[in-house]
């Protein structure tokens, strides 16, 4: 039998292991800083990295998985 994970909790964790792995073994720089319109200067993934953190997101995904199941609401 799989442990239920709550749908915040789930997304919670593949969301942060994806971020800590692409984080840890990216070889570009995966960060870039952009403006708002009011001058603040925040910091988004890179077109790429946003596309690989997605790619990244699916595999673990899959392997969650294989141990866990995602709860309904």
């Amino acid at each position: 039998m799989k442990t239920k994970i709550k749908p915040e909790d789930w997304i919670y964790l593949y969301s942060e292991i994806a971020s800590v792995m692409q984080e840890k073994f990216a070889l570009d720089p995966i960060w870039e800083e952009y403006k708002e319109e009011d001058g603040v200067i925040h910091e988004r993934r890179t077109p790429d990295a946003d596309d690989q953190f997605c790619d990244i997101c699916s595999d673990v995904e899959e392997i969650m998985c294989d141990v866990l199941e995602k709860a309904e609401l």
